[in-house]
C-alpha cells in the first residue's frame, strides 16, 4: 500500500492545469483500482484481463463464421477466389481505410499456392495468424495487464524504442484508435483498427503511426 503514491508518481506523474495539479486519467485510473482492491480484496470487473485470441491457436466458430461471412462479401464475381481487387474495393466499401499497397500484401502474404488470389482457406489462416501477431504485439503494449491502453502505456512503450513523444502525440495515436470515446483502446478496438493493416509488430506499427500523424 505505501508504495501506491510513488509508484503512481513514477508512471503517471501529476499534470499541472493553471495552479491546479491533477491526476493524469491512467492515475485515476490506478488509484480508484486501488481503493476497490483495499476495500474488496479483488481488482475491480474493469481492470480484470480482457480475453483475446487464444495464442495457441484455438479459434472459436464464431470467429470462423465472421470470416466466412466477410469473404463471401468481398468475394463479388462468387467464384470463390478475392484477388487484390476485390480486396480493396470490398473494404474501401465497407469504410476500412487502406494504405498505398495494403491489399497487394494482404493477398501476396495470404496466397500460399502463389496463384494471385486468396480462396477462403489462405484468406482465413491469413487473418488467424494476422490476429495472433496483433495479440501479441498488443499484449507487450498493455503494460499493466488490464487489458486495454492508454496515453501512458503508449508513452512508455515508445520511450522503451528511444522515442519520447509528447503527451499530445500519445492523445492523438489512442484517439486514432479509440472508437468509443473512452481515451483507452482496449482488444477488440485494437483488432478491428489492424485486422486489415498489414503492419504486425510494434515497429511497423510504430512506422505507421509516424506515416498518419
Amino acid at each position: 500500500p505505501s508504495l501506491l503514491p510513488s509508484l503512481v508518481q513514477q508512471l503517471c506523474p501529476l499534470r499541472s492545469d493553471s495552479s491546479v495539479a491533477v491526476l493524469s486519467p491512467c492515475a485515476t485510473r490506478l488509484r480508484a483500482a486501488y481503493c476497490v482492491f483495499c476495500i474488496t480484496g479483488a481488482p475491480p470487473a474493469s481492470l480484470r484481463l480482457r480475453m483475446g485470441p487464444t495464442v495457441s491457436g484455438g479459434w472459436n466458430t464464431e470467429s470462423e463464421k465472421g470470416y466466412e461471412e466477410l469473404f463471401e462479401k468481398l468475394d463479388t464475381n462468387k467464384d470463390g477466389k478475392v484477388d487484390v481487387a476485390e480486396l480493396r474495393a470490398g473494404l474501401i466499401a465497407m469504410g476500412i481505410s487502406l494504405r498505398t499497397g495494403a491489399a497487394q500484401k494482404i493477398v501476396t502474404t495470404g496466397d500460399k499456392n502463389k496463384d494471385g488470389v486468396l480462396d477462403f482457406s489462405e484468406f482465413a489462416r491469413y487473418l488467424k495468424e494476422h490476429e495472433k501477431k496483433l495479440w501479441l504485439t498488443f499484449k507487450s503494449l498493455d503494460k499493466n495487464d488490464d487489458g486495454r491502453l492508454d496515453i501512458c502505456e503508449i508513452k512508455q512503450s515508445l520511450a522503451e524504442l528511444g522515442m519520447d513523444i509528447s503527451t499530445e502525440a500519445a492523445q492523438k495515436i489512442l484517439q486514432s484508435i479509440d472508437s468509443d470515446g473512452t481515451m483507452t483502446v482496449d482488444w477488440n478496438e485494437w483488432r478491428e483498427h489492424f485486422l486489415f493493416n498489414p503492419a504486425t509488430d510494434l515497429e511497423e506499427i510504430i512506422r505507421y503511426w509516424k506515416h498518419s500523424s
